[in-house]
């Protein structure tokens, strides 16, 4: 969970969720990991993922989506994945997604929380993870967003364990 603060180097609590979960994982430093800030690039990472899932369809995909909604409008990336064989954990706060097979998590409606913002976390040999938050009001209609993508195995399977709590506390149901 996300610990917005006074602190004006890290108002948001990004930096410090991200401290807390590398402490979580790793004894020693976490690499492979940088800042995103943009929905440009955090899109450019999504689809990065989305294209390994294609090409390594064993490991489950994690999704984050806020709103069912969200994923409906990409029915087509996400039906191509299922159909490949993927299975998909889609996590939001409302009644889910209308995509065949995505296997929908409702979670609680808290912006905070990793489970209920836009991420993607795809563990295996090629594991890659994008955390992303919206962090106050849009400015001239863009959103605003801060949050990170690692490549660090150790800190993308602790985000997977995480996922997995929330898979195991409620009863996914397929979209």
């Amino acid at each position: 969970m996300r610990r917005p603060s006074g602190d004006p180097a890290d108002p948001h609590g990004v930096a410090d969720l991200l401290a807390r979960a590398c402490g979580a994982v790793a004894t020693t430093a976490v690499e492979g990991t940088r800042f995103v800030f943009s929905t440009k690039e955090m899109l450019r990472v999504s689809r990065e993922i989305e294209q390994a899932a294609l090409v390594e369809p064993a490991d489950p995909l994690y999704v984050g989506v806020q709103h069912g909604h969200r994923l409906d409008v990409q029915d087509e990336v996400y039906s191509d994945l299922i159909n490949r064989g993927v299975t998909v954990f889609a996590f939001g706060t409302d009644e889910g997604t209308v995509v065949d097979g995505v296997q929908w998590v409702r979670v609680h409606d808290d912006d905070r929380l990793l489970a209920a913002s836009w991420f993607l976390v795809r563990g295996g040999s090629d594991a890659h993870a994008l955390v992303g938050f919206e962090v106050g009001e849009p400015i001239d209609g863009v959103r605003q967003w801060e949050g990170f993508e690692s490549r660090d195995s150790r800190l993308v399977d602790g985000m997977i364990r995480h996922l997995d709590a929330h898979l195991e506390g409620s009863a996914a149901r397929a979209g």
